[in-house]
């Protein structure tokens, strides 16, 4: 299991679409906003690169991490 950023996933997929099409439930204006502001946004993937899970990392609150 690997887990890689949005624009990792895109990347590694060859296009957004494909990325988008895998994941199924982002529209294209959500997927490229989200790629603009750079939102924390991971997807856990096998090694064909089959999503298993996507989270999002928030920075806030009393849980907020650091990287």
């Amino acid at each position: 299991m690997q887990t890689s950023t949005l624009k990792e996933y895109c990347e590694k997929l060859g296009n957004c679409a494909e990325a988008r099409r895998r994941l199924g439930l982002l529209s294209n204006q959500a997927l490229s906003n989200a790629l603009r502001r750079s939102t924390k946004i991971y997807v856990e993937h096998d090694n064909n690169l089959n999503p298993t899970n996507c989270f999002i990392k928030k920075g806030w609150g009393k849980f907020k991490t650091t990287n």
